[in-house]
């Protein structure tokens, strides 16, 4: 567990200070840990683009009858949100398959942030694939022009 934690830890530090924090801790549970960057809260993000991010993963951590692993830690869900300097959302990545929503898949929300005008996309959840916390972090340094931290952030987030 604490080599998965270390890997998040050293993603995040491709763009932010911020600490990861796990919640619930390093044992086997019926109930999903929670791993997050800032305790939940949004952080800002060093950019011209003045956005800012919440992340947050659930794990689960299991046995193996491997005898070199003798735990794993899968991920049981997530959420990625990206928001403007005005804390509106503008993209979230969502995963939560045990959560009270009819949609149990990965999906993504646009929104009042995103300025997308139909009432129907903002309200929609739209599909995606499983969506990795390096993928997003890319996207905001590639796309939304957020300024790196580390000069080996492209071999971190690859």
């Amino acid at each position: 567990m604490q080599a998965y934690v270390d890997l998040v830890q050293q993603q995040f530090a491709c763009v932010t200070s911020a600490v990861v924090d796990v919640a619930g801790g390093y044992h086997v549970s019926d109930q999903p840990h929670i791993l997050s960057a800032a305790n939940g809260d949004e952080f800002s993000l060093r950019g011209s683009a003045r956005v800012m991010l919440r992340a947050a993963q659930w794990y689960e951590i299991t046995t193996t009858a491997l005898p070199s692993r003798r735990f794993i830690v899968e991920l049981t869900g997530y959420f990625y949100t990206l928001l403007d300097h005005n804390l509106r959302e503008m993209v979230a990545f969502h995963w939560h398959p045990t959560a009270n929503s009819h949609v149990r898949t990965p999906h993504l929300h646009l929104g009042p942030g995103s300025q997308v005008g139909r009432a129907e996309l903002q309200r929609s959840h739209l599909p995606t694939g499983f969506v990795e916390l390096q993928q997003v972090l890319r996207l905001l340094i590639e796309e939304f022009d957020v300024t790196p931290l580390r000069d080996d952030w492209g071999a971190i987030l690859r």
